[in-house]
């Protein structure tokens, strides 16, 4: 799993200091999250996400789809555009599924 938080504190123009003040944690527990000698716990991953305005799962490398879930205040035409970012990224097995699941679903709403 690539944890990405050096990635994106440098990006932010952060150093691990500032970082550290708005975790209220010290500069060595950012260096060890980063060189990941030690794992951040839920809340601070959240904050974290929060800080960088991205998802849970792309700072942990779990996606890479930078921008994070979508909320409600979403415009319709930003769904369509995070799907259709996320979904070339799928292998065509992948892709397949999914095609196959949306026409399930198309069906049944007839």
């Amino acid at each position: 799993m690539e944890f990405r938080l050096r990635y994106l504190r440098e990006n932010s123009g952060l150093s691990q200091e500032d970082l550290a003040k708005k975790l209220s944690c010290t500069q060595q527990t950012i260096g060890s999250y980063e060189n990941e000698r030690t794992q951040p716990d839920i809340e601070t991953l959240y904050k974290l996400a929060t800080i960088f305005n991205t998802s849970v799962d792309y700072l942990i490398g779990y996606t890479d789809i930078k921008t994070p879930y979508l909320k409600s205040e979403v415009k319709p035409s930003e769904y369509k555009d995070a799907f259709v970012e996320g979904f070339d990224q799928l292998p065509d097995e992948m892709k397949k599924s999914i095609i196959d699941i949306i026409r399930i679903y198309l069906s049944k709403a007839d």
